[in-house]
């Protein structure tokens, strides 16, 4: 299980309160691990992209530099950005979720006040500061906000099981705000909670979920609304497994439909096994001709052998590979080679990717090509050393 609980200590003289993660870690039988940071958990929103956000009262409350604050938080919390800015509200207690709340991935919520109010600058740098930042995607912040001209807690929510529990207050804008979730998060069922609720104090202050250890988790690029039709779009999916249950592969499949289509279509998700054995039907006789050429002027052995198969391999995998991510065989399966971290591929990642570490993979037994069977991202060894995955692509 890729599931733990990380624990700080809170920044509140509440014991009881203070000893809960470690309790729930005993409950949900998951490994437990505390750092001395002192902190809040409503001083603290994430994306679960790598990507989390605290005002700045995570600095002040810590006797260390910030730098090491930010060291802490990346190596417990598995964060890859973590954005601090100052409170802009103003108020004693300082937490995030009185103002701002990532709805998802690529989704963000901040509050919005009229020009008249005493802390309108203020949030509107945090507006202007997050709108200059990007998703993990690499995409600008899609970004929604809700009127809160008397600091009502309307970002103080809680988002759960396809549900979003908002706190109202009996006030002229409590339908305006739910109708923001509700453009913001379609097919979620929004939900408004009355309550004693404060501008400090609301749904997400008092509630927090807890994880379903059997879960599949589902995690997979957005694909934004197209002003024209393109030829194909390419959908990252990772599948995590928490029950380790084992994934039918067979059943791994894209549904999509567009705004013309009445019902889904259905992509395969892996054929990595087919587009194998394809590359080995057609390149087998390609590998053969070459040989035959090659034995003409090699006549040592170990020479003839290595150059054989460093030719064959730049060829048939490298060149295809750099130049349009895909042979012959993965073409044909709508299949695509790319940099795990969505980068550029480069042709001394895939050069090593094709010989090197294919070698790695295929002498013993071909290991390393069965190993993509058991990983939640299904990738091969090859594709761990080369820091690259296999993908599907589809065409609309």
């Amino acid at each position: 299980r890729n599931v733990s609980v990380v624990d700080f200590t809170y920044n509140r003289p509440r014991p009881n309160d203070n000893d809960a993660p470690a309790k729930m870690a005993d409950y949900l039988n998951t490994p437990y691990f505390a750092t001395d940071l002192v902190h809040a958990g409503g001083n603290y929103m994430t994306d679960s992209y790598g990507n989390s956000a605290s005002s700045s009262l995570v600095y002040s409350e810590n006797e260390i530099p910030d730098s090491e604050v930010n060291a802490i938080m990346e190596a417990y919390y598995g964060i890859d950005t973590y954005h601090v800015v100052d409170d802009p509200n103003g108020e004693y207690i300082e937490h995030i979720d009185c103002w701002g709340k990532f709805l998802s991935p690529t989704k963000l919520l901040l509050r919005e006040v009229p020009e008249s109010h005493s802390q309108y600058d203020e949030i509107e740098e945090v507006v202007e500061y997050f709108e200059s930042q990007v998703n993990d995607f690499g995409e600008p912040w899609e970004m929604y906000r809700v009127y809160t001209p008397n600091n009502q807690p309307y970002t103080n929510s809680l988002i759960l099981n396809e549900k979003v529990f908002v706190p109202i207050v009996s006030s002229s804008w409590d339908d305006e705000a739910l109708a923001v979730y509700q453009e913001a998060l379609p097919g979620y069922e929004i939900l408004p909670v009355t309550g004693d609720w404060l501008s400090t104090d609301a749904v997400h202050c008092r509630a927090k979920g807890i994880p379903d250890l059997e879960m599949l988790q589902i995690f997979h690029n957005p694909i934004n609304n197209q002003d024209t039709p393109l030829n194909e779009y390419r959908v990252v999916t990772i599948i995590d497994d928490l029950s380790e249950t084992g994934l039918v592969f067979e059943e791994l499949k894209v549904f999509w439909k567009n705004n013309s289509m009445n019902d889904y279509e259905k992509a395969s998700v892996n054929k990595r096994v087919i587009a194998f054995f394809l590359d080995m039907a057609i390149g087998v006789p390609l590998a053969l001709v070459l040989n035959t050429i090659l034995e003409q002027f090699l006549f040592n052995q170990l020479v003839f052998s290595i150059t054989s198969n460093l030719v064959f391999s730049t060829c048939y995998y490298v060149i295809p590979t750099f130049l349009y991510g895909k042979t012959i065989g993965k073409k044909l399966l709508g299949l695509e080679v790319i940099d795990f971290k969505g980068e550029k591929r480069n042709f001394f990642q895939i050069f090593f990717r094709e010989t090197i570490a294919k070698f790695i993979s295929g002498v013993v037994l071909f290991l390393g090509y069965i190993w993509f069977r058991f990983q939640k991202d299904h990738r091969a060894w090859h594709d761990l050393m080369a820091r690259t995955i296999v993908v599907q692509t589809y065409k609309e």
